[in-house]
C-alpha cells in the first residue's frame, strides 16, 4: 500500500470486502497488499459509474457515527451530501403498520417536526413511506440508509427527481440485500439521529432491533399511545412500559438536538 493515499485504501477494501468491518480491519491490521492492476481496475469503477464516497478519515464524515463501535469506514452516497453536516437536528420517524391511529399521531407531529428537521429512516412501506412522502411534499431534507447500495435502495422508488435528499450506504453499489446488512444499517441511522419516535409497533417487530441500536447509544425513545384501553397494536403499550417516552403530541418530545415542543 506504499504510495497509495488512505482514502483510496480505505474505498478499494469497502469495495472488495462489500463493506464488512471486520474484513476491513483485519487487512488493514495486516497491511494487506494491493497491486496497481486493482487500483488501476478501481479508479476506473469509480470514474465509469460516478460512484462518490467519504471515509472516516473525510471532513464531511459525520461525527455522530464515530462514537459507534463499529464505524463504517466508507459512506457511499448519491444526492445532496450537505443534508449530511447539515445544523438541522436529524429525526427518525417510524412504525410498523399506517392506521387511523397513526393517521390521527400524524396530524399532531409532522407539520412540527418538518419545518426544522432532517428525516433519517431505513425506507420500510407503510409508516416510513408516508412519512417520506410528507417530507417530499414540504421539500424537507430526508437521509435514507440502504442496505444494498446507493443505486436502487430496497423498496424505494425512484427518487432522482427530489433534489433534497440523500442516500448512504456502507455498502458499495450494486451490492445484494441481506438480513445481516438490514440489521445493521439500523446503528448507522441511530448513529445519525438525535432520537426515535415510533407511531406503530407489532409485538414482535423487527423494529425492536433499531430501537436497541438507539438504547444503546443512550438515546431518547418516545412511542405515540392513546392509552391502555385504545385499539391499537400491541406493542405500543409494551414499549411504554419497558420505558419509552409516551407522548401523544409532538409538543411532548425533547431532545438535545431541537426541541420540538417549541418550534
Amino acid at each position: 500500500m506504499k504510495g497509495v493515499k488512505m482514502k483510496t485504501v480505505l474505498i478499494y477494501f469497502s469495495i472488495k470486502y462489500q463493506g464488512d468491518f471486520r474484513k476491513i480491519m483485519k487487512a488493514l491490521e495486516t497491511n494487506e497488499v494491493i497491486e496497481k492492476d486493482e487500483l488501476n481496475n478501481l479508479k476506473l469503477l469509480l470514474e465509469n459509474n460516478k460512484i462518490k464516497a467519504i471515509t472516516i478519515l473525510d471532513r464531511e464524515y459525520p461525527k455522530e457515527l464515530e462514537y459507534l463501535k463499529q464505524p463504517p469506514f466508507v459512506i457511499f452516497y448519491k444526492g445532496n451530501i450537505d443534508i449530511l453536516t447539515s445544523d438541522s437536528p436529524k429525526i427518525t420517524l417510524t412504525g410498523d403498520e399506517y392506521d387511523e391511529n397513526v393517521k390521527d399521531f400524524f396530524n399532531n407531529s409532522l407539520p412540527e417536526v418538518v419545518k426544522r428537521h432532517t428525516l433519517v429512516v431505513n425506507g420500510y412501506h407503510g409508516v416510513e413511506e408516508r412519512v417520506i412522502k410528507y417530507f417530499k411534499l414540504n421539500n424537507a431534507p430526508i437521509i435514507l440508509v440502504s442496505a444494498n447500495g446507493i443505486e436502487n435502495p430496497w423498496l424505494l422508488d425512484n427518487q432522482d427527481n427530489y433534489e433534497n435528499l440523500l442516500v448512504i450506504s456502507e455498502y458499495p453499489p450494486q451490492d445484494k440485500i441481506s438480513t445481516k446488512r438490514l440489521i445493521e444499517r439500523n446503528r448507522i441511522v441511530a448513529g445519525l439521529a438525535s432520537c426515535l419516535i415510533v407511531y406503530s409497533i407489532n409485538k414482535k417487530s423487527g423494529l425492536h432491533n433499531l430501537i436497541n441500536y438507539f438504547l444503546n447509544l443512550g438515546k431518547e425513545i418516545y412511542c405515540f399511545s392513546k392509552g391502555e384501553n385504545a385499539h391499537e397494536h400491541f406493542g405500543n403499550q409494551t414499549l411504554i412500559e419497558q420505558g419509552a417516552n409516551w407522548i401523544t403530541a409532538i409538543k411532548d418530545t425533547k431532545f438535545k438536538q431541537g426541541d420540538l415542543a417549541n418550534e
